[in-house]
This record gives C-alpha cells, sequence and structure tokens, in this order.
C-alpha cells in the first residue's frame, strides 16, 4: 500500500490549540495520542473517559489527523481493533 506524503505535521496537545489556530496554514497534518486526553471516570464501571472537549476542538482543523495509541496503534494500514476499550471505540474515523 502506497500512503500519501502528508507534509510537516505537528504532535497536538491542549496546550497548542490557539498555536495551531495561528499557524493552521502552515501545518500539513495532526498526530493525535488520545490518552494524552483521558481523565478519571468518577463513575464505578469505567476507568477512564475521553475528553470529548478536546475532540471537538481537533475536528475544527481541515488538516489529516493520524491517530494512534501510546502502547498501541489505533489507526493505519490495518483494520481498526474493536476489542479495545470503549473510550477509544468510535473515534477511529473522525476527521
Amino acid at each position: 500500500m502506497i500512503l500519501p506524503e502528508l507534509g510537516v505535521g505537528i504532535i497536538y496537545f491542549p496546550g497548542l490549540y490557539f498555536l495551531l489556530e495561528m499557524a493552521q496554514d502552515t501545518i500539513d497534518a495532526i498526530e493525535v495520542e488520545p490518552q494524552t486526553f483521558w481523565y478519571k471516570s468518577r463513575s464505578q464501571d469505567s476507568g477512564y473517559r475521553l475528553n470529548q472537549d478536546v475532540i471537538q476542538q481537533l475536528s475544527q482543523f481541515k488538516q489529516p489527523k493520524i491517530v494512534h495509541g501510546v502502547g498501541f496503534p489505533i489507526g493505519g494500514t490495518t483494520p481498526f481493533r474493536f476489542e479495545l476499550p470503549t473510550h477509544i471505540q468510535g473515534n477511529d474515523r473522525r476527521s
């Protein structure tokens, strides 16, 4: 499989939001590690939750997102593994 060249990218975390907003035209791709957006759940049934506010912020940017886990791949050239935790499922197809 031949993958397209994405150009200049940046690893995103919430503190870079305003920088990315100002420099949108100079950044071609955004790398995302969703574990950095997890927070401890107050619910007994789930250990962690994904901060949806950060996901909403990211969706405002037109650049392609490269999503991967700190300890395992989430997206890429292989199919998504649906046995992953439920807070990751459903985020594999967002732009």
